[in-house]
């Protein structure tokens, strides 16, 4: 199976580095295989110069013009699509994984049929993307409200367990 992980940038430069080190260090279960796309909405910095050091194992669209972060995630996700993708992450550029994130994510799905999207806990971090002590979530996941409202679960909370199995 293929697992396509998209990173979008724009003026990414402090944090891609460490995003694109964590991508490329992920074990996956023996069945699938990782892609690592990532598409830059017109940096003005050293994104992409950074990026190129990844060449050898992140495949690079550059735009030519902003597209801004839904449309920008929106073609990528779509391109994933349509090269066979069976799963799309969408990574944000300030975010790094722990090795085993994919792999604990592809757990979510293979628990429950209707299970269509996951996410990872999130955590508060430094410039590096390592989690700041003591460990505060930025998201468990979001949850809508009967208003049709979005919330993070578990944001600015300190990790004492409290969200240690899955929640469907």
């Amino acid at each position: 199976k293929k697992v396509v992980a998209h990173v979008l940038t724009f003026n990414s430069e402090k944090t891609i580095r460490h995003c694109l080190e964590a991508l490329t260090q992920q074990e996956l279960p023996k069945d699938f295989e990782l892609k690592i796309t990532l598409s830059d909405n017109c940096s003005s910095d050293k994104t992409l110069e950074v990026a190129r050091e990844f060449s050898a194992k992140v495949q690079i669209t550059e735009h030519k013009t902003n597209h801004g972060f839904s449309k920008g995630y929106n073609l990528a996700i779509q391109d994933a699509l349509s090269s066979g993708a069976d799963y799309v992450l969408a990574l944000n550029p300030d975010v790094a994984l722990a090795k085993d994130a994919i792999t604990e994510m592809l757990k979510g799905f293979s628990q429950d049929s209707r299970v269509g999207m996951c996410c990872p806990k999130l955590y508060r971090a430094n410039s590096s993307l390592t989690a700041i002590e003591p460990k505060c979530f930025d998201s468990t996941g979001m949850y809508i409200t009967p208003e049709l409202r979005h919330f993070d679960r578990g944001s600015q909370e300190l990790d004492k367990g409290q969200y240690e199995k899955a929640q469907f």
